[in-house]
């Protein structure tokens, strides 16, 4: 585990400086609502503590709308499903404009209009010059967001794609796999490239003479290990 180092978000100590949290965004795996507190509270607190001001009542109004809590605004956060504490949370990411937006698996609990919803408030930051890094297991929604995939395996880096490599990895296993090259991903098995998809794979093994055991898409081997 790290035992030292320092941090820097947008040029700035997240910790130490308020001015630097105030130009970030994040949405947790657990959330940071106040639970004592109405939807429209919550947004009306959170607004305050970005902005240092007081919110408009229309612009509330519209961020509920967007986030389809308009009939349940009234009612205390924690009464909410999960479900519609995710939604609050997205509506957070709506009351200012972070640089740089940190989302732990943003999809979970939500319903396919939620994931929609995310999906769209995501291309609008990007849209708007914000850096975003989000880990999820949702790799079919993420993949359509991002420019970028990095596939981490027991915390550290193991592969940086480009969305269109992802969609076209693969995991080789067998005696001699390692003979192909490509990035070690398990004790007999390989992350190859192949636009020729599981037939060119094969093929190009046949070549070498190379025993295999197993070929399949990266994003099925990674949801078969969990």
């Amino acid at each position: 585990k790290p035992t030292s180092g320092t941090v820097s978000v947008c040029g700035g100590n997240p910790y130490s400086s308020k001015e630097t949290r105030r130009r970030i965004g994040f949405i947790m795996d657990s959330d940071v609502l106040d639970v004592l507190l109405t939807g429209r509270e919550n947004l009306e607190f959170f607004y305050e503590l970005y902005n240092g001001s007081r919110p408009d009542s229309g612009f509330i109004n519209s961020v509920l709308e967007r986030v389809g809590l308009s009939e349940e605004a009234g009612k205390k956060a924690g009464q909410y499903s999960k479900g519609m504490r995710k939604r609050l949370e997205i509506g957070r990411l709506l009351l200012y404009h972070p640089e740089a937006v940190f989302l732990d698996e943003p999809f979970s609990g939500l319903d396919s209009g939620g994931k929609e919803l995310l999906a769209g408030v995501v291309r609008e930051l990007k849209n708007n010059g914000a850096a975003v890094v989000m880990v999820s297991h949702e790799a079919e929604f993420a993949l359509g967001l991002a420019d970028r995939v990095v596939l981490m395996v027991g915390g550290r880096i193991l592969a940086n794609f480009s969305p269109e490599e992802f969609s076209n990895a693969y995991v080789v296993s067998g005696p001699d796999a390692e003979k192909l090259g490509g990035i070690k991903f398990g004790p007999k098995s390989v992350i190859l490239i192949s636009r020729a998809g599981v037939d060119g794979l094969i093929n190009a093994c046949r070549e070498k003479g190379i025993t295999l055991e197993e070929v399949m898409p990266l994003m099925k081997a990674i949801r078969r290990e969990g």
